[in-house]
């Protein structure tokens, strides 16, 4: 046997266009111990005669010119001559970035793994320059025992990255031994990589991606309607149960996966009764979709799924309902809807093999007096289990150690950059330079002295890759700390998970997330970046609430939302220590802004009616109360007339007339001093102004725990 340590193997038949960037795609490859078969399996077109030509050329390619037979004889028949250590097997319209075989092929020497699983990226063409790419991904993992592998293989199968042969490489000996073979039959990938994973043992997956599989060109199978579908469909549910059975494994959460992916591939089977390619009569694509809907593996699979997607989810209600009508509307508006989607978000110019793996999320983060702090906060970052991200740190010219920490980091880590700025301009145009040089599909924002769970990056792709939605939100944790850095007190604040969809039914949902205190935060979103460049939204230059101040002007551009419950930030509030303690001279003056921002925002959009104002009325009080308190500060340099004059001010101001007849509290503290503050008693309100500072100063954890007191 030769010393090959790959074997690649690509049917060929009608690719004449594409075929040369696949074959040139494995000669790019950093790993050159390699050979190559490219199996003519009887193509009427040049593709067969542009092998040849490769072939000519590097001895390691080697064409089998063949009958026409299908993908599945065409692989077999290579299969059988291949002498590679390792075998790899592609589709001859698609292409590979140049470090996938050496790096699979590390990780499987490296663990002596049987079976290498990778990302990769699905490339939708709309015309020649024009494309929509997702990817498909998962964490990095080296599964230790056969038993820990199939406990976790639904993920993978959830993922779709268990399903196709070209995401993966696989040990020659396990299929020569185990004599493994595609059959022959359409869609032969999927059985194929099911007698694969049967019995496999050594698995490792890596979150990397490097192969690009391209499709819903003209010619492509995929825009096909195809009248055996449903059949197919269920013989794949058919052979994921045997799979199952198999190895011995039914717990609650793999019933539910495979419920939901029975119900899924159902939808698609709707989806290709309704494809406009279909030219059966409506009654038959109803009569049709009405014997799926009613098929009784379908009834105890609606009951026991639970989609993740909005969409899923929504067709979900006509099948559970059994309306054949509805179910068949939505099947039609689904694809439409689907098409629109794919193109608002397509790509310019795709040609080529160009290095097309920009990272999902871009982590930026301003640094400035943190070095107490900081490396907690990045190393927080950095053991996500999500790792498919860049971390940008924008040293705002610190003058402790934080720039040489950032340094330090950057140098251990290649996902990490740093830009040193030359002048310090405060945390706002750090933000702003950050966000210029981000690459990701979506922009995070965090503080460099907070910290966020190891999970939070996986779990909020898992709710963004599918529908792309323009803001992922999640909650948090305030954790106060004392003067000598004690943590004696902590408040999770969180929002019931939800999706939304239109830019009113976010909108109604902005004032509820606000009076959480969730919505004026940026570290507790993600932003899709294509709208933050599109909108023109950056962040203003104020000494306080330019996280408030980019979030409103930016959700009048938001029209998708997900919210997640999980409290995954970990927000230090630090007596005289952190940033949000520093005293602030114009304090009211800019929560007044904050409020005028929130009454212009829903004015805009007709909605302002009286739960509005009595949310902002909620909002006003604790801004007036607050004011109160921070007048006492010695640092605000006001006198007791100058602070009677401007509580006097205050009663009189339109903001004061037009809302405090909607106010109900929500604090035990502003609950005893609200009645107070509509009676435009100033001597009582000064009073409490002075009290609520002492408190704050003499008892600072008494004066948090009865400010969050319901």
């Amino acid at each position: 046997m030769n010393d090959v340590k790959v074997s690649v193997i690509m049917p060929v038949y009608n690719v004449e266009n594409y075929v040369g960037r696949a074959i040139e795609s494995i000669q790019n490859q950093t790993l050159t111990d390699w050979e190559f078969f490219a199996v003519d399996d009887g193509t009427p077109d040049n593709s067969g005669k542009i092998c040849d030509e490769y072939a000519a050329k590097d001895p390691r390619i080697k064409v089998i010119h063949k009958e026409n037979g299908g993908a599945p004889s065409a692989r077999n028949v290579a299969i059988d001559k291949a002498v590679g250590k390792y075998m790899y097997f592609m589709d001859s319209d698609d292409w590979a970035e140049k470090t996938m075989l050496q790096d699979m092929v590390d990780l499987a020497e490296k663990n002596d793994l049987q079976l290498v699983v990778s990302g990769y990226y699905i490339d939708t063409y709309y015309s020649d320059t024009e494309k929509f790419t997702q990817e498909q991904v998962y964490k990095d993992k080296i599964y230790k025992t056969q038993a820990e592998f199939r406990a976790d293989a639904h993920n993978l199968f959830d993922r779709n990255l268990l399903y196709t042969p070209w995401n993966k490489l696989f040990s020659g000996d396990y299929i020569r031994d185990n004599k493994l073979y595609f059959p022959q039959t359409f869609w032969d990938d999927f059985p194929f990589n099911l007698s694969v994973v049967r019995d496999v043992e050594r698995v490792g997956v890596t979150s990397k991606k490097y192969y690009h599989f391209i499709r819903q060109r003209a010619e492509s199978e995929t825009a096909k309607y195809r009248s055996d579908m449903y059949e197919k469909r269920e013989e794949e549910n058919e052979w994921m149960r045997e799979l199952y059975e198999h190895w011995g494994i039914m717990t609650p959460e793999i019933e539910e996966f495979l419920s939901r992916r029975y119900i899924e591939r159902i939808v698609g089977c709707v989806e290709n009764v309704t494809n406009k390619n279909c030219t059966l009569p409506a009654g038959e694509k109803k009569a049709q979709i009405r014997k799926m809907i009613n098929d009784p593996k379908a009834r105890a699979a609606v009951s026991a799924a639970v989609p993740k997607s909005k969409y899923m989810k929504l067709m979900l209600i006509p099948i559970k309902m059994k309306s054949t009508a509805l179910t068949y509307l939505e099947g039609k508006v689904g694809q439409y809807k689907a098409f629109r989607k794919a193109q608002s978000g397509k790509i310019k110019n795709p040609k080529g093999c160009e290095n097309m793996s920009a990272p999902y999320f871009s982590v930026i983060m301003p640094v400035y007096g943190v070095e107490k702090y900081l490396r907690d906060t990045l190393d927080s970052v950095l053991r996500q289990t999500f790792a498919d991200f860049e971390l940008i740190l924008v040293d705002d010219c610190s003058k402790d150690g934080s720039g040489k920490i950032c340094d330090e980091v950057a140098a251990s880590d290649g996902r990490v950059r740093v830009i040193h700025k030359e002048k310090n301009g405060g945390a706002s145009s750090a933000r702003n330079l950050g966000t210029k040089s981000a690459s990701g599909k979506y922009l995070y924002y965090m503080d460099s002295d907070d910290k966020i769970d190891s999970d939070i990056f996986e779990k909020m792709y898992s709710a963004s890759h599918d529908a792309s939605p323009t803001v992922v939100m999640f909650g948090a944790v305030e954790e106060y700390y004392d003067k000598t850095g004690k943590l004696y007190m902590t408040n999770p604040v969180s929002y019931e998970s939800k999706a939304l969809s239109g830019k009113e039914n976010v909108a109604k949902e902005v004032i509820k997330i606000e009076n959480t205190t969730l919505f004026g935060y940026l570290w507790n979103k993600i932003y899709l970046k294509d709208v933050v460049f599109s909108s023109g939204v950056t962040f203003c230059d104020m000494p306080l609430n330019e996280d408030f101040k980019f979030n409103i002007d930016f959700f009048r551009y938001v029209d998708s939302m997900v919210i997640l419950d999980d409290t995954a930030y970990h927000y230090a509030k630090r007596d005289n220590q952190s940033l949000t303690c520093r005293f602030v001279k114009n304090y009211f003056e800019l929560q007044e802004m904050r409020i005028n921002e929130l009454l212009g925002f829903y004015r805009e959009n007709g909605m302002c009616d009286g739960d509005i104002l009595k949310n902002l009325a909620g909002i006003y009080v604790r801004s007036v109360f607050s004011a109160l308190e921070k007048n006492n500060d010695k640092r605000s340099g006001m006198s007791g007339k100058d602070r009677k004059d401007w509580l006097k001010a205050q009663l009189k101001s339109e903001l004061y007339k037009e809302l405090m007849p909607y106010a109900e509290p929500d604090s035990r503290l502003v609950k005893i001093m609200a009645n107070r503050l509509k009676g435009g008693n100033t001597g009582v309100l000064l009073f409490a102004g002075k009290f609520i500072a002492a408190v704050k100063k003499s008892f600072p954890s008494l004066f948090s725990g009865l400010k969050l007191k319901k």
